[in-house]
């Protein structure tokens, strides 16, 4: 009983990371929107009491949008039931289909950072989704 209890944990443990690495809408690309799919984190540098971080985030974007009219990352970590964020800040480096930030939070072994973008539509700021990137070291 003890073993099968187990198992069923770990299953849905795996599931619910699994699906909870992005908030992907569903359907077709809109003329007017910022889809993000996939992010990928990468620790660049430690110092002192906070790890910094480069995340390199793939989208996609509708016939309206070109990557100029994305203007901010915004990002939120949670860690050791805390979170910091959401904090904005500049893309260091954007193309058709990928953006990179960097971003840094204090040093932590397991943590969920959520991100989306903002971007300028018809002369107004819109937010994309939210995607979701679950580590643990």
């Amino acid at each position: 009983m003890k073993k099968v209890l187990i198992l069923s944990m770990n299953l849905f443990l795996a599931l619910v990371l699994l699906a909870g690495c992005a908030t992907t809408p569903k359907g077709p690309l809109q003329p007017d929107e910022v889809r993000l799919t996939k992010a990928k984190i990468i620790e660049t540098t430690t110092g002192g009491t906070r790890k910094n971080y480069r995340a390199i985030i793939e989208y996609q974007h509708g016939e309206k949008i070109k990557p100029d009219d994305i203007r901010l990352s915004c990002t939120t970590w949670y860690w050791d039931n805390r979170s910091e964020g959401p904090t904005c800040g500049r893309i260091v480096t954007i193309d058709d289909n990928k953006i990179e930030v960097n971003s840094s939070v204090g040093v932590v072994r397991t943590y969920t950072i959520e991100m989306y973008v903002i971007y300028l539509i018809d002369g107004k700021e819109k937010k994309s989704n939210l995607i979701r990137v679950v580590h643990s070291f």
